[in-house]
């Protein structure tokens, strides 16, 4: 690469390891009995394919590594920068540097090494960033960043993307990465706006094992700010066993809020095996577990355990500029415990959004195998929130099939804002119960009293005409306790939340396969086959 801070040109290394100590010298060849001291020595060469940077174990450096074109990493030879020794070295970089910048060029490797920057007031940049600027139809290949940890940088933790139409990356993985404390966003991808429908920035993402948390956000800003993980502009995504907590709270942009674990603009995304809990919104907006948001196409949340989230535990929202309908999306076998802390915010959240088109649609959502408790929070909620709420007209073919909705403490169990038409929102064979307190379903306006009522009312809870759903107590184990596991890995000892011996939902659910075609997947929330036993169970437990 060319240095240009130094102003002077970077020569050419040969492929080797390349080692970096305090206790070395620029003037060294870089071997690990002579090593180079600098990161400033790292920035002034160009790095052949296969060539490993390596620092030393237990020290801190101060910079920020920068790469660029002139680097290259191939298939066969990717470009590593890591730690040499027991533990890992430490990358400290100043307020206009990220920890490690790499422009144009793809097939690295960044693994077991540490970044910290000045604060998340301070600094201005990213902790890791990747970012293709190569003219239009450029996809670079294969990013691994492993085993790192990344805290108190002014924007993304780590953020990976483009803003070139058609340009980025394919092969991205992030594997057991630990970020936090940083203004913007935990970890984040990126692309153009407005973007090609079809050709997105990143074709392959992975995120895996991370734990993301205290990216705060900030005051003043137009944009979202405080998510813990969020892909935008991702074909073939998956984020899975991830712990996303305490991020948001700080900004204030009322257009739209903070989220735990997200995606938007994207298809083909699965969100499964994480918690997200105790995320925060400092608006109107947002704050809450998971969500699939506008123009998320062909996706699904699943296996997920989300809790005392300011908003939503999980959200289905589409927004007006979206370039494609947000359709063919599944959320199923989740667990939420009172979600929706903050601003009357439901458990759950449809929103088709505001001047909705048919190009803006929210349609063909399946909402299955789920079981969601609600009580009243402790933020002083308007009135009394529903465990589910759909805003919006420009809804098809959604559907809630076999989930267990508890609502305590007299809280509604389902409103709508905006008429629901026909069939295009159908609740079929869920299991309802209020602890004694009323039973409250509004529904285009007019409230009901009992499951009875509302099925005669609105044809709800009808199959063939013939009634289906239940409204009793589905005999749960010991439901409510604030359970945290801070620990994907964990998930499924959340035993709180299985059907106890004689649950009248074992065995009382619609068979979705035969009824309507639906693929219902291989296993539970618990990761117990399913069926079990001679049918379907209700909820997110098969029994």
């Amino acid at each position: 690469m060319i240095w240009l801070l130094l102003g002077v040109i970077g020569t050419m290394t040969t492929a080797a390891e390349y080692y970096v100590s305090p206790a070395g010298d620029d003037s060294n060849p870089g071997t690990k009995q002579k090593p180079w001291q600098t990161i400033a020595k790292v920035n002034s060469l160009a790095f052949e394919p296969g060539s490993k940077i390596l620092f030393q174990s237990g020290q801190s450096f101060s910079g920020g590594l920068a790469f660029d074109k002139d680097d290259r990493g191939t298939a066969s030879g990717p470009i590593t920068v890591s730690s040499y020794g027991p533990g890992r070295a430490v990358i400290r970089s100043g307020s206009n540097e990220a920890g490690l910048h790499v422009v144009n060029t793809g097939f690295f490797i960044v693994e077991n090494i540490n970044f910290q920057g000045p604060g998340p007031d301070e600094s201005k940049t990213a902790g890791i960033h990747f970012h293709n600027e190569l003219e239009e139809g450029v996809q670079l290949e294969f990013i691994r960043i492993n085993d790192v940890e990344v805290s108190g940088f002014g924007t993304s933790g780590i953020t990976i993307g483009s803003k070139v139409l058609k340009s980025g990356f394919r092969n991205v993985r992030i594997e057991r990465a630990d970020v936090h404390d940083n203004r913007l966003t935990g970890i984040d991808t990126y692309g153009p706006w407005p973007h090609d429908p079809e050709i997105l920035a990143i074709s392959g993402c992975y995120v895996g094992h991370c734990r993301v948390y205290r990216n705060r956000g900030a005051k003043g800003l137009k944009g979202h700010s405080g998510s813990g993980i969020k892909l935008c502009s991702v074909t073939d995504g998956t984020i899975e066993r991830c712990v996303a907590f305490e991020n948001g709270g700080l900004g204030d942009n009322e257009g739209g809020g903070p989220i735990g674990i997200w995606a938007h603009d994207s298809r083909n995304i699965v969100i499964q095996f994480c918690e997200a809990y105790r995320n925060y919104t400092g608006n109107k907006a947002d704050g809450g577990g998971f969500d699939i948001d506008g123009g998320v196409v062909n996706s699904v949340m699943q296996y997920n355990y989300s809790h005392d989230n300011d908003g939503a535990g999980y959200l289905v929202c589409q927004y007006a500029h979206a370039t494609r309908p947000l359709v063919d999306c599944t959320v199923r076998y989740n667990v939420s415990e009172n979600d929706g802390r903050k601003n009357g915010y439901a458990s759950i959240v449809i929103d088709s959004g505001p001047h909705p088109t048919e190009k803006t649609r929210v349609g063909d959502f399946k909402f299955y195998g789920n079981t969601i408790l609600m009580t009243k929070g402790p933020h002083g909620h308007r009135g009394y929130p529903p465990v589910i709420s759909i805003y919006g007209t420009k809804l098809s073919g959604v559907r809630f099939w076999n989930n267990i909705f508890i609502a305590r403490d007299g809280m509604e169990i389902f409103n709508n804002t905006e008429e629901i038409a026909g069939d295009s929102v159908m609740f079929q064979g869920n299991c309802y119960f209020t602890a004694g307190d009323p039973f409250k379903v509004t529904w285009n306006g007019k409230t009901y009293g009992s499951l009875d009522e509302w099925r005669r009312g609105t044809g709800q809870e009808t199959l063939n005409g013939k009634p289906c759903g239940l409204e009793i107590d589905p005999g749960l184990t010991d439901i409510g306790k604030g359970v945290t596991l801070d620990d994907a890995d964990k998930l499924k000892t959340l035993s709180g939340y299985k059907l106890v011996d004689g649950s009248p939902l074992v065995d009382r659910g619609l068979d979705i396969r035969d009824l309507f075609g639906e693929d219902p997947g291989k296993h539970d929330y618990f990761e117990t086959p399913i069926p079990k036993g001679k049918g379907f169970d209700i909820g997110a437990h098969e029994k």
